[in-house]
């Protein structure tokens, strides 16, 4: 590879990496406090993590998650499904067994 080439190379990368990390710290920065930034820069409810479900559209939001549904924000429905510990009790049926609806203190 000539030397004009490998420069030119080098310098094409050199762009990407900074421009992937000014990426980042944007995407960081538009999140409210309380909220979790997903790796393509969406912003979700901290409840929707390690729920199982890809909410980021990236799955950056179930990585590195419990898969035995033992998260801090996760509830474990009858039927073995993982929802967001918000969703017991809220009168709707998001286990899609009812499980999450009872018991249910009044």
């Amino acid at each position: 590879m000539s030397l004009k080439l490998s420069a030119l190379v080098l310098f094409v990368v050199a762009i990407v990496v900074v421009n992937s990390l000014s990426l980042k710290k944007r995407a960081a920065a538009t999140c409210a406090p309380g909220q979790f930034t997903c790796t393509n820069g969406v912003c979700l409810k901290n409840a929707y993590v390690c729920d199982t479900e890809d909410d980021c559209g990236d799955n950056s939001d179930e990585v590195g998650c419990p898969t035995d549904c033992s998260g801090n924000h996760q509830f474990k429905c009858a039927n073995n499904r993982c929802i967001p510990h918000e969703f017991w009790c809220d009168g709707d049926d998001d286990c899609g067994d009812k499980s999450d609806e009872a018991h249910c203190p009044h």
